[in-house]
């Protein structure tokens, strides 16, 4: 604990990179220089709310990235407990958040222009970190994808993090987990799951289309209100509507122009994400192992050195450019 408090100089506020219900991510910066992320999570304030010290996720998170190595899965270095405090201590990756990095990209005149090649690079990425828990032995089970959790280093290579509702299954062979309290984003969560309370791949490949989603059109899957305190819009669903027939023209009308996406490019990732997002049929999603190939597929046929005119990714008259509210749930 004292190592940590000095690599955060003594938990200064300058250092927090975000807060949440229960405790804070910070920047730190180890006797040896090397640069560090240090999520403090705070069990008393957990319990205060009626909830279990499990519920934080802890363990979870130690055994679930104690067990994967992998380029595209953020590298815990190492954690720590004093009294009713936890801390998990993460490599740093210096490119924040892929919502935050969307956000910014559409916002402020587009100073900080997230573009296509980047984008594509970074959902293969994703995928293939995801893919490689859903084929180890025994598989894993991230249960909380977004695009706030999956970061970026200054490279751009992108890395899935917070395990902290991940799970394997009890058996050996096993293809699904069954759980009573169904956790996750809103927006982001399978309806299959929602309602029967089962999690498999399907699951996750659905959370992760709706990812596509978010970052082909630029539309957040859930989003505060600003009518209503407390309450929840849904922009993808109002918007591209996946289940409903024309949906694929309707992404293509609001392919995020911030982007600038060659158009035949943002189709097909389109029409990949809607594929993964099939509300009533587990059975019409991609595996994941299915979906990095798509991607890598599209790399290599619209590579970064194709630009995109503006005729290829305008809207046609009369549609809108939505742009989400940048607040995420």
């Amino acid at each position: 604990h004292h190592d940590l408090t000095q690599a955060t100089s003594s938990w200064h506020p300058s250092r927090r990179l975000g807060s949440g219900c229960y405790g804070a991510v910070y920047r730190g910066e180890l006797k040896d220089g090397t640069e560090v992320a240090i999520k403090v999570i705070d069990l008393a304030a957990l319990m205060s709310k009626g909830e279990s010290a499990e519920d934080a996720g802890f363990e979870e998170e130690v055994q679930m990235l104690s067990k994967f190595r992998h380029p595209n899965l953020v590298t815990l270095l190492g954690w720590g407990q004093q009294g009713l405090s936890r801390y998990l201590v993460y490599e740093y990756l210096a490119g924040g958040d892929v919502f935050q990095r969307l956000y910014r990209s559409r916002s402020h005149g587009g100073e900080k222009l997230f573009h296509w090649h980047e984008r594509l690079s970074t959902l293969q990425d994703a995928a293939t970190g995801l893919s490689h828990m859903h084929n180890s032995t025994p598989k894993a089970f991230h249960r909380d994808i977004k695009s706030a959790n999956i970061l970026l280093d200054r490279h751009g290579t992108a890395k899935m993090a917070d395990f902290g509702l991940s799970c394997t299954p009890s058996q050996t062979g096993q293809l699904h987990v069954t759980v009573k309290t169904i956790s996750g984003t809103p927006g982001y969560k399978c309806p299959i799951y929602e309602r029967s309370g089962r999690f498999t791949e399907g699951s996750e490949v659905f959370s992760f289309g709706m990812v596509m989603l978010e970052v082909v059109c630029g539309l957040d899957p859930s989003a505060a209100d600003p009518h209503a305190p407390g309450g929840i819009v849904f922009p993808v669903a109002e918007t591209i509507a996946p289940s409903k027939p024309g949906a694929l023209e309707r992404c293509t009308c609001h392919l995020d122009h911030s982007a600038s996406w060659p158009a035949p490019l943002g189709r097909e990732l389109a029409a990949l994400a809607l594929r993964a997002v099939s509300a009533y049929d587990e059975r019409q999603r991609p595996s994941f192992v299915d979906i990095v190939r798509a991607l890598k597929s599209m790399g290599e046929r619209f590579p970064k050195s194709l630009g995109a005119s503006p005729t290829q990714f305008e809207a046609p008259r009369g549609a809108s450019m939505q742009l989400p509210s940048p607040q995420a749930v």
